[in-house]
Order: structure tokens, then sequence, then C-alpha cells
């Protein structure tokens, strides 16, 4: 596998709870697979469905590049 390859990686997640494709859960555990490899990881969840609000992703871009 090639989880935990570049640990130096900063991953950013955003998930609507109303989302189905594919639902919460799975970024979670994937959140969860990512931190264990040693990633600086963070889940965002927001109210809605499959598309994240633009100031919750301008504040993760943000996040990364500072």
């Amino acid at each position: 596998g090639t989880v935990g390859l570049h640990p130096e990686l900063r991953v950013r997640l955003l998930h609507g709870d109303a989302d189905t494709a594919p639902p919460p859960e799975v970024s979670a555990a994937f959140a969860t697979v990512l931190a264990e490899a040693g990633y600086d990881v963070e889940l965002v969840e927001f109210e809605g469905g499959h598309y994240a609000p633009g100031d919750l992703m301008f504040d993760a871009v943000m996040g990364l590049v500072s």
C-alpha cells in the first residue's frame, strides 16, 4: 500500500453529514487510517450533502498553505 509513504503531507477532508456517496463513516475511517500512519489529518464535517461550502474549502486550502 501507499498509505504512510509520504507522512509529511497534510490532509484535510471535508464531508457533509447528509452525503451518501460515500457516507461520512468512510471519511472518518480514512482519517483514522491516515492519522495512524503519521499524517497531519483533519476531518471537517458540515451540514449538507456532497458539495462543501466555498468558505470551508477556502479555509482548508489556506490552512494547508500557511
